[in-house]
């Protein structure tokens, strides 16, 4: 799946690059990149949704991916957040 599935959309973007400014001119261009945008993250759930199945979830695992989703709505930065969470998973292993 993600062998087939990101990199045309990789591609794309990269074969664009060069001609951003004159694209974002083009009114119909905004709309192709959300679409591109919108592809792309249903491609990474349905490629998460596997993994997400066969994983053990509890609400102390569950707790966790809670908060960061909570720290991220208020701003908080992501390094902060990856940095917490992996020094809670340190402790409680």
């Amino acid at each position: 799946m993600a062998a087939g599935g990101f990199p045309p959309s990789c591609v794309m973007l990269a074969l664009a690059e060069p001609w951003f400014r004159r694209l974002r001119a083009w009114p119909r261009f905004d709309d192709l990149t959300r679409a591109q945008v919108q592809s792309f993250v249903g491609r990474l759930a349905s490629a998460a949704r596997q993994p997400a199945r066969l994983a053990p979830w509890s609400a102390v695992g569950v707790l966790p991916a809670v908060a960061a989703f909570l720290l991220l709505q208020r701003k908080v930065d992501v390094a902060w957040i990856v940095l917490g969470g992996g020094l809670l998973s340190a402790l409680l292993v």
